[in-house]
């Protein structure tokens, strides 16, 4: 499974990455720290699984969800 991560503060981040790194199924693909540049980033790549905080800086974690889906 293709996961990107997205979340604004590196430590959550570093620790979610380290969690998945454990399953054998699970592939980071990328990551972020703002919902514009996943959007950005997200563009050229391919994902099974968008993990993402909702409560980020300019747009929130919901708004990504939806335009991603999209």
């Amino acid at each position: 499974m293709r996961v990107f991560l997205v979340d604004d503060h590196a430590i959550l981040l570093e620790g979610i990455k380290s969690l998945l790194r454990q399953l054998p199924s699970m592939e980071i693909v990328g990551e972020a720290y703002s919902a514009e540049h996943a959007l950005d980033s997200l563009q050229s790549k391919e994902i099974d699984l968008l993990i993402t905080d909702f409560n980020l800086p300019g747009m929130d974690g919901l708004s990504l969800l939806r335009l991603v889906k999209k």
